[in-house]
């Protein structure tokens, strides 16, 4: 069963998408919206193989939520290479900033700002996947509008 036409046939007539740029970023958009879906189910994965918890491979310097949905990976870890080894090294840059922008985007995409994280694939995937499925949706929308503004007669 082949998803994407579903969803982007839901897109388009929730945009009403007429411009061969519109429809085209709306393909864009519906492809990562699959992604992220997979991207998640990664996580669903590797957590299910682990008893629940997320295995995190730690090295110095790296913070990571320490909860009780964390253990670190040893030998008997299952799918090692999809639990949380990926470092993200954010100090220096500008996600260390305390602006309201940088706040909203760490909220939407789930994301600790200002910190050494170690994240896995499935986390990075999806990061990848939701900015690529907003930015998609967003230039849709806007030649969608723009194709309807061309046609508004002016007086």
């Amino acid at each position: 069963m082949n998803i994407i036409p579903k969803i982007r046939w839901l897109l388009s007539h929730t945009f009403r998408i007429n411009s061969r740029l519109g429809s085209i970023s709306l393909n864009i958009a519906a492809i990562a919206i699959m992604g992220v879906i997979l991207s998640i189910n990664a996580n669903v994965i590797v957590k299910a193989a682990n008893d629940g918890k997320m295995p995190v491979i730690v090295e110095t310097g790296y913070d990571y939520n320490v909860t009780e949905h964390h253990v670190v990976a040893n030998d008997t870890t299952n799918l090692r290479f999809l639990g949380d080894w990926i470092t993200i090294n954010q100090k220096g840059t500008f996600m260390e900033r305390d602006t309201p922008f940088i706040k909203f985007a760490s909220k939407l995409l789930n994301f600790p700002p200002g910190k050494n994280i170690v994240a896995s694939p499935g986390d990075v995937g999806m990061w990848i996947f939701l900015i690529t499925s907003i930015f998609a949706s967003l230039l849709s929308f806007i030649c969608s509008f723009w194709h309807y503004a061309k046609k508004i007669p002016v007086k």
